[in-house]
């Protein structure tokens, strides 16, 4: 069977269930992840020290400056139930993080991005060179599919 990313097309919704079980970082770290063909990040859903999520993108990659961009709201840390969160990405066009159903980020006017072809998904700890010991990430449920 051939991996689906490689047959679909922009923009590209990721969905998960996600539970952080401790919080005891120095700096954001990257739950979801998409990658190109090569290996590199398209973009990542990040987790800063104090909880807020984020999306964090190379330059080039969804606008043509990098992009770091940080929400208000926080994933509960240490939370019995998962949070199901959900990532659309639209190189050149717009981003949007949701938790349970609320949109709580919408970049939209993304300029020069490359719309490098989705290879891969990644989820959990994703961040290389992380030690995955440095926080608990549980996500159930992954789902990858072409945006409507």
């Amino acid at each position: 069977m051939g991996d689906p990313l490689r047959e679909w097309a922009w923009p590209l919704v990721l969905r998960a269930d996600v539970r952080v079980a401790a919080r005891d970082l120095a700096a954001p770290l990257a739950i979801l992840a998409v990658d190109d063909e090569s290996g590199r990040p398209v973009a990542e859903l990040v987790v800063a020290p104090d909880g807020r999520v984020g999306v964090r993108s190379p330059p080039g990659a969804l606008a043509a400056a990098p992009l770091l961009a940080w929400s208000s709201a926080r994933l509960p840390s240490g939370a019995s139930a998962p949070v199901a969160v959900e990532l659309e990405l639209a190189p050149g066009g717009w981003v949007s993080i949701q938790l349970d159903g609320r949109e709580v980020l919408a970049l939209d006017g993304l300029g020069g991005g490359t719309r490098p072809r989705p290879a891969a998904v990644r989820a959990g700890v994703v961040d290389r060179g992380v030690a995955a010991e440095a926080i608990e990430v549980s996500v159930a449920e992954l789902v990858a599919e072409a945006a409507s």
